[in-house]
């Protein structure tokens, strides 16, 4: 038998194969370029000195409410589930955030968001810089 009569057969029984295989589909390499590296927070040092806040927005109506703010200590995972409507502004979700997180833990030094033209408004801006609170503005996908 010659390399040529034989060599195309069994390529195209490999290739077959690999194809219809499960584990060889999980062990390509990708052919895509890798996600960038998100660096870890850093380690915090009292409860709700660092907080992450997001909307869950157009849930069912419940006592006409349709969405909910979410409020969470970075350090002990506690959450503060707040009702609230969708269009919601800057001045709305300061309100929420003193009535229902400030009342029972202050004001935090870092705040971890990724609403970005709800939280760097112009307002929110100068109120955090007279209270030297930080904001660190996150991307909504992180594969």
């Amino acid at each position: 038998m010659s390399h040529d009569y034989w060599w195309p057969q069994l390529w195209k029984f490999v290739k077959e194969f690999v194809g219809f295989c499960d584990v060889c589909a999980c062990a390509k390499n990708p052919l895509h370029r890798l996600n960038g590296f998100v660096p870890p927070l850093p380690l915090l040092a009292s409860p709700w000195s660092s907080i992450s806040i997001d909307f869950i927005v157009d849930l069912p109506r419940s006592n006409s409410f349709d969405s909910i703010l979410v409020v969470v200590d970075c350090l002990m995972k506690m959450a503060h589930l707040i009702p609230c409507n969708k269009p919601i502004t800057g001045e709305k979700t300061f309100k929420l955030f003193l009535d229902h997180v400030f009342c029972y833990h202050g004001f935090p030094k870092d705040i971890i968001s990724n609403h970005g033209p709800r939280f760097a408004s112009k307002f929110w801006k100068q109120l955090f810089e007279l209270l030297n609170v930080k904001v660190k503005l996150s991307s909504t996908f992180h594969p």
